[in-house]
């Protein structure tokens, strides 16, 4: 039987005024009753979107883990166009309930491709870019296997029209020995972003390029690990990588040039305001967990540091020392893990030799745009002591430099 049900559409997160808005139309929901095979067809006008459903009984939804095998023009971008359909497959997942047609029903949404949903898992072997409305819509859990080896899983950062103050005060920064580095100023942000839920991991990194560079690599555990050892030049690439912020191009064989090409997405690094910022969390203390005491009671629940077995380094070390499996910790209220310790992790930014970052306000910021080749890295590692494992502490270095200290997030600017 086919029957049409409500159109329901609303706003779609913070849109530019100029922004066209997408609109849903003639959804219909129907299911075979041989194989409960549901089918919904529906229009979308206006734009293209990110397509997103809900499945409900009396108007209440049953929950997306009951329906994360849902197929065809859905949870990726769609675009406009009449007939647009989903399936789902009810006994697969949802096998012990019956669907009702008179208190059964779908919500199709549609999300602006500039305020998209706020989870995106990328296959790093295909490059199926898939979106997901909720954290409980993301297929097995956001800690599932699955993203820390084959797949990365993003958050949306809510930054649109958003300021933060980026620095410490003295009394923080003296801390590490280099208040330059970290002097306050206002940061006002333009768009929102996406940040990896985990560092990149030696598997999704030897499934991109082929290699194993890290120095913690124990056969057992490694695939889980951040990679380490690697350049801001391996990520980015030598030549054309290493042009930012006069433009955003990578080396085709780079990390991320490989990611690109199978993706079809401009990934990339977060530059060092939105890696701040995405810390911070909303704090402004020294450690995202609303404290500025920095000892083994604050750092061992957030962080894999010098004080809980980050100084081990012997050779064949398992996860009690050395870096730990990502997501062994606890997250910050963005739902971030690892963004202190573990590894540094690179930054977009050129910056001078001595780090230093100016006091004046800005909008966007990319970093300087003369010639050096220093690069911001953040968030301290696992042999760095508490002092350096701060959410404004910004270390430097060349952008030929591999250290086990040294690894990345992958992000994605929204324009």
């Amino acid at each position: 039987m086919r029957k049409a049900i409500v159109i329901l559409l609303a706003a779609f997160g913070a849109l530019a005024t100029f922004a066209v808005i997408p609109e849903i139309s003639n959804v219909y929901v129907e299911q075979d009753r041989r194989t409960r095979l549901v089918t919904v067809t529906y229009d979308l006008a206006d734009a293209n979107a990110v397509v997103t459903v809900d499945f409900t009984t009396n108007g209440v939804s049953i929950g997306a883990v009951n329906f994360t095998n849902v197929e065809e023009s859905v949870n990726c971008a769609v675009a406009q166009g009449n007939g647009r359909r989903i399936t789902w497959r009810p006994d697969k997942s949802w096998p012990d309930r019956q669907i009702t047609e008179s208190v059964f029903g779908a919500k199709v949404r549609a999300w602006a491709l500039n305020a998209p949903p706020p989870y995106m898992a990328v296959d790093v072997t295909t490059g199926e870019v898939r979106y997901y409305a909720s954290e409980e819509a993301v297929p097995g859990g956001i800690s599932n296997e699955a993203y820390k080896t084959q797949k990365l899983l993003f958050r949306l950062i809510p930054a649109n029209c958003r300021e933060f103050t980026m620095g410490a005060p003295l009394s923080v920064s003296n801390l590490a020995g280099y208040p330059q580095r970290e002097v306050l100023h206002q940061v006002t942000f333009t768009n929102d972003f996406y940040l990896c839920i985990y560092e990149t991991t030696q598997r999704q990194w030897e499934l991109v390029k082929g290699n194993r560079p890290s120095v913690a690599n124990n056969t057992e555990f490694y695939q889980m690990r951040p990679v380490e050892n690697v350049s801001y030049r391996d990520i980015r690439g030598a030549t054309k990588g290493l042009q930012w912020p006069a433009n955003d191009e990578v080396d085709e064989d780079s990390f991320l040039g490989i990611l690109r090409e199978r993706t079809g997405v401009r990934f990339d690094l977060p530059t060092d305001a939105q890696w701040e910022y995405a810390c911070k969390a909303g704090t402004m203390t020294a450690i995202y967990t609303g404290t500025d005491t920095l000892s083994v009671q604050t750092m061992t629940p957030i962080s894999r540091c010098n004080g809980n077995g980050g100084g081990d380094w012997t050779d064949g070390v398992g996860t009690n020392g050395a870096t730990a499996i990502v997501g062994s910790y606890l997250p910050n209220a963005f739902g971030l893990y690892d963004m202190l310790g573990n590894v540094y992790e690179w930054c977009l930014d050129r910056c001078p030799s001595n780090g230093a970052i100016s006091s004046d306000n800005v909008i966007d910021p990319l970093g300087v745009a003369t010639s050096t080749d220093y690069r911001v890295k953040h968030g301290g590692c696992a042999e760095a002591k508490y002092r350096y494992v701060r959410s404004s502490y910004r270390s430097v270095s060349t952008s030929d430099n591999r250290a086990k200290t040294s690894g990345f997030r992958v992000a994605l600017r929204l324009h």
